[in-house]
């Protein structure tokens, strides 16, 4: 997303925010305490298990290392000895790894280090069951990255590496300044500290931003925009499935969806943003009703075609069965000029173009991630 020219006002909000914030936290529900940084598993790496037939769908997440509480300067450090200390010749073998957080923020600029780091080194990130993530720690979390070659997962073409469970919390704020004790501070004092704050959080900015446009969907424009609409006890929360999928954001130990006709018309809404595709099938405005254009079949399977009302870009799903059983669900390239001379070898799994989806885009976007959860 670039930003346009009327955004120049939000983004020197942004600065002046984050000026007044660098080292502010906030707490959500629990008492702050500093991080806690442990290396939890030095022999796996890959997912724990997947449900069958369908490997982009996991029921759990190697962690190898683990943060948990306030982000303070000097975590990266630990973080770094860790590493060399028990993951430096596995790493050598291309043995890569995932550092899962449970952290209520803390220290921006020493996030920022920490995040610049897991990009460059390709460190993947995770959220466990019930696990919270805010503040300078979400900013952590978006930096997960996996080397893409030999990547088997749902977005193994664009080399992040962030689970999520639907249970978690991921909460970004816009900064605020803490002005705890700096009633009885000089003036002179307090002013040099608010200027050094400034300072810092325009640096802070410079970094985020850098990070969002060096790298597609790393840290979208949007997100932030998002962030500044929220005030010091506010946060805008990744709580439903099409945040989720909008943000590349990956889930594990999701429930089984619907297999019907809509459900897979949700996946072209989540695929391609529900502002931009409806899947209101039934519904009377034929400016944003969805309709099935096609269902062809094949012998190993079916593919559906859905026109959105207000757009002229079909979205084509190919749903792939042996037997009675649904084995997978792909993304197609725009096949109205090609649909003719697509062969059998050119469906679902055996195409080259199609894209494989997890469980999860089959449902609404605004399926709450609470309601989703394995049981």
């Amino acid at each position: 997303m670039l930003v346009k020219q009327g955004d120049d006002r939000m983004i020197r909000r942004f600065i002046a925010a984050i000026a007044l914030a660098v080292l502010s936290v906030v707490g959500l529900t629990r008492a702050l305490q500093a991080a806690d940084i442990r290396v939890l598993d030095t022999e796996h790496r890959e997912e724990l298990d997947s449900y069958p037939n369908m490997p982009n769908n996991l029921r759990d997440i190697v962690c190898n290392l683990s943060l948990k509480g306030i982000i303070e300067q000097g975590d990266l450090q630990k973080i770094k000895a860790a590493i060399d200390e028990k993951f430096s010749v596995r790493r050598s073998e291309n043995f890569s790894v995932r550092l899962c957080l449970d952290s209520e923020g803390g220290n921006y600029l020493e996030a920022l280090d920490i995040a610049e780091f897991l990009m460059g080194q390709y460190i993947g990130t995770g959220l466990k069951r019930e696990a919270i993530c805010a503040s300078s720690c979400a900013v952590i979390f978006m930096a997960g990255t996996r080397l893409i070659d030999g990547w088997v997962g749902p977005m193994r073409d664009e080399g992040f590496d962030r689970f999520m469970h639907p249970s978690s919390t991921l909460a970004f704020h816009a900064p605020y300044l803490d002005l705890e004790g700096m009633e009885s501070t000089p003036i002179n004092t307090r002013w040099a500290k608010l200027a050094e704050l400034y300072n810092d959080g325009v640096m802070a900015t410079r970094r985020l931003t850098a990070m969002a446009m060096g790298a597609e969907l790393r840290f979208p424009m949007e997100l932030l925009a998002e962030m500044l609409t929220k005030g010091p006890k506010e946060t805008y929360v990744i709580n439903t499935v099409g945040k989720v999928t909008r943000y590349r954001i990956d889930l594990f130990d999701v429930a089984v969806p619907s297999f019907e006709t809509p459900a897979f018309c949700h996946a072209c809404a989540n695929r391609l943003y529900p502002d931009e595709f409806s899947c209101d099938l039934d519904g009377e405005d034929p400016q944003i009703r969805s309709q099935v254009q096609s269902l062809k079949r094949f012998r190993s399977g079916r593919r559906v075609e859905f026109m959105p009302g207000a757009s002229s870009n079909p979205c084509v799903i190919d749903v792939e069965v042996i037997g009675q059983t649904i084995k997978g669900w792909f993304l197609r390239p725009d096949l109205r000029y090609r649909d003719q001379r697509s062969s059998r070898g050119d469906f679902g799994s055996k195409s080259s173009e199609a894209r494989p989806l997890p469980y999860w885009y089959l449902y609404d976007p605004d399926t709450l991630l609470s309601t989703i959860e394995q049981r």
